[in-house]
């Protein structure tokens, strides 16, 4: 059973995160046409989807190594920071 969980997270875990990053990057393109305070809200919001994305992906390959002591544990703080990537890639996204 714990198997079979792992292995749907990882490929569920791994589509919202392919996901979250394409809606970034495309915003990427259209924000880095910004000026001013748009320029300004668009590069504080990417910055911050950037630390949630590189945490988010170094969480996410660790999980698949992760022994079954500490995987639900492991697990539940990837949710978490997969969250927060999810929230800044839209807060991004809004901006351009």
């Amino acid at each position: 059973k714990l198997a079979k969980d792992r292995e749907a997270y990882n490929i569920d875990a791994t589509a919202r995160f392919d996901k979250a990053d394409a809606k970034a990057k495309e915003a990427k393109v259209k924000g880095a046409k910004l000026t001013g305070k748009k320029g300004a809200d668009f590069k504080a919001a990417w910055a911050k989807y950037t630390t949630y994305h590189d945490d988010a992906d170094g969480r996410i390959k660790r999980l698949r190594s992760a022994g079954d002591d500490s995987w639900t544990s492991d697990k539940d703080s990837t949710e978490s920071v997969l969250s927060n990537m999810e929230k800044a890639a839209s807060d991004v996204a809004s901006i351009p």
